[in-house]
C-alpha cells in the first residue's frame, strides 16, 4: 500500500546550470541497516525563479519514491542542493530508490537507484569498569578510554546524580560515583548502556573556591575565612602580592586569584583551592555647585548643582534628611520658600562607605525673575515659556547694550549637550527663539545661557 506525505522544505541556493533536472543524488549512511534513518541529498537544476517547495516521499514493497517538487520559471538557468529530512528506517532488503523532480506539476526527470539494507546490529557500549585510587590532583580523562572491549562512539555519559556530563572526568571537580554511557537505537536494534565507577584517594582538603569583593581602601581581612567547604588549616597561600599571615589588605596589595595549598597525602599532589579578590572603588558623589532659583519655581534638577563625573545611581534627600529620590530627582522649590537650603545626594555602592556632597540651594524670594547672577551676567530677562513644555519652548532674552554673542544650551541631566544656538547679533537686546524638543525624552532640562560675561540657566521639564 502506498503512503504519501508533503513536506515544506528552506534552504535552496542556486546558480549558473541547465532546468528541471536531476543530476546527483547523495543516499547516507553507506551501508544502510534496518536500525539507521536514510538521509537524502538531491541535486539537479531548475529555472533561476523556481524554487523547491516540498516532496512526497512513498513505498510499495521494495520501492521507495521519492518526489520533489518545485514552481516558477524564467530567470535563466539555477541549481539547488536539497538535502531531504531523515527517512525510515527500512526493514533489512534489497530496494529500489527512484527520485523524481516535479516542476509545476510534471514530471521532468527521474532518477533510480538501488541500495541494500543490511539487518541491524547493536551498538556496543564496551563493558564496565571501575577507576580507584583517583588523585583530586590527577589530569584529566576520558571515561570512554576506561571502558572494556571496544566501545562505539557517539553515545551520552551522565554523572552519578543522572545529569548530563561531557565523559571528560575532572578530578577535584567532578563527583565520584557511576557513571553511566548510552548508546540510543532504533528498533528493531536495542538501546545499550554501560558504566565507569570511579572512586578517589584519600587526600588533604584544601576546601572549594571562595570569591569576596572588599572596598578598596577597606580594612584587612583573612582569606582562609573565604574559602568554602571544610578547609584543613597549615596550607600556604600565592597570589598577586605575597600574603602575610593569611591576611589581605586592600592597601597594600593586587587583587586577583590568591591559591591556598595544603600538603598531599599517598601518591596524590598537593590539592589547591582558590580565593578571588575583587576590589570596589570608592563611590563618587561629586562637588557641589551652588544654585541659585526663584521661591515661585515649580521645578528644579538638583544634579544640575553637581560636577565631576558624579555616580548616578546615588539619591538625594531633602534638608530634613528624607529621601526626594534617584538622581535625576526634579523637586517643587515653592514647597520650600525663600531662604537657604542644603541639599545632600548620597553616593553608594554595597563594599564601600557612603560619600555624601552637600548642593547649597538659594531661593529667593518674588519677584525674582532676574537673579544677581544674572545680572552680572548682563542678562535683564530670560523666560521659558511654555514650562512644562511639549514639541517646543520659546526662550526670550533681554541683555544689556553693547553684548556680544549671546549662546543658549540645552543639557541634560547627565550634563550632555542636547542642543546648541547662537542668538545675538547685530547689536540686538531683545532675543527670541524657538527651541525644537521633539525626539526627547520626558523629563527635566537646563536651559543655559552664555555671554560674554558669564552665564545663567533655567530648568525646562518636558512632557
Amino acid at each position: 500500500m502506498r503512503h504519501s506525505t508533503l513536506l515544506l522544505l528552506s534552504g535552496l541556493a542556486f546558480s549558473a546550470m541547465g532546468q528541471g533536472t536531476i543530476t546527483n543524488v547523495q543516499i547516507t549512511p553507506n551501508p544502510l541497516t534496518e536500525c539507521t534513518f536514510m538521509n537524502v541529498t538531491v541535486i539537479g537544476t531548475i529555472p533561476g525563479n523556481a524554487q523547491v517547495t516540498g516532496f512526497v516521499p512513498g513505498q510499495n514493497g521494495n520501492t521507495i519514491t521519492i518526489v520533489l517538487t518545485a514552481t516558477g520559471s524564467g530567470g535563466g538557468n539555477g541549481s539547488f542542493n536539497q538535502p531531504l529530512p531523515p527517512l525510515g528506517p527500512y526493514p533489512a532488503g534489497a530496494y529500489t530508490i527512484a527520485v523524481s523532480l516535479e516542476l509545476n506539476g510534471t514530471i521532468t526527470d527521474t532518477e533510480t537507484l538501488s541500495r541494500t539494507v543490511q539487518p541491524g546490529v547493536n551498538p556496543d557500549a564496551g563493558m564496565d569498569a571501575s577507576v580507584l585510587g583517583v588523585c583530586d590532583t590527577d589530569p584529566d580523562f576520558l571515561l570512554i578510554n576506561e571502558l572494556g572491549g571496544s566501545p562505539d562512539p557517539g553515545g551520552v555519559w551522565t554523572n552519578p546524580m543522572n545529569q548530563p556530563h561531557s565523559g571528560n572526568f575532572n578530578p577535584g571537580t567532578d563527583p565520584a560515583g557511576l557513571y553511566l554511557y548510552t548508546i540510543e537505537a532504533l528498533a528493531p536494534c536495542s538501546t545499550v548502556q554501560s558504566s565507569v565507577y570511579v572512586e578517589y584517594a584519600p587526600n588533604s582538603d584544601p576546601g572549594d573556591d571562595g570569591a569576596v569583593t572588599v572596598c578598596v581602601n577597606g580594612a584587612p581581612f583573612d582569606l582562609f575565612a573565604n574559602l568554602q567547604g571544610n578547609p584543613e588549616t597549615g596550607g600556604t597561600w600565592s597570589g598577586p602580592s605575597p600574603v602575610v599571615n593569611g591576611q589581605y589588605d586592600p592597601a597594600t596589595m593586587t587583587p586577583g586569584a590568591y591559591v591556598y595549598t595544603v600538603q598531599g597525602m599517598g601518591n596524590c599532589g598537593d590539592p589547591s583551592a582558590t580565593v578571588t579578590v575583587t576590589e570596589a572603588n570608592l563611590p563618587n558623589a561629586g562637588t557641589a555647585v551652588p544654585i541659585t532659583a526663584c521661591a515661585t519655581d515649580t521645578s528644579l534638577t538638583l544634579s544640575t548643582g553637581l560636577t565631576g563625573n558624579p555616580l548616578q545611581t546615588g539619591v538625594w534627600l531633602d534638608p530634613l534628611g528624607f529621601l526626594l529620590g534617584p538622581y535625576n530627582v526634579v523637586i517643587n522649590p515653592s514647597i520650600y520658600g525663600a531662604g537657604n537650603h542644603n541639599f545632600r545626594y548620597v553616593a553608594t555602592n554595597t563594599f564601600c562607605p557612603n560619600d555624601t556632597t552637600t548642593v547649597p540651594v538659594t531661593l529667593l524670594a518674588a519677584p525674582c525673575d532676574i537673579s544677581v547672577q544674572e545680572q552680572f551676567a548682563g542678562v535683564t530677562r530670560f523666560t521659558v515659556m511654555p514650562n512644562p513644555a511639549r514639541d517646543r519652548a520659546t526662550i526670550e532674552v533681554a541683555v544689556v547694550a553693547g553684548m556680544g554673542a549671546v549662546r543658549l544650551e540645552l543639557l541634560g541631566t547627565d550634563g550632555r549637550s542636547l542642543r546648541r544656538e547662537r542668538l545675538a547679533g547685530n547689536g540686538r537686546t531683545d532675543l527670541r527663539h524657538e527651541l525644537d524638543l521633539v525626539g526627547l525624552e520626558a523629563g527635566a532640562y537646563l536651559v543655559r545661557l552664555t555671554t560674554d560675561r558669564g552665564n545663567v540657566s533655567r530648568t525646562l521639564v518636558v512632557e
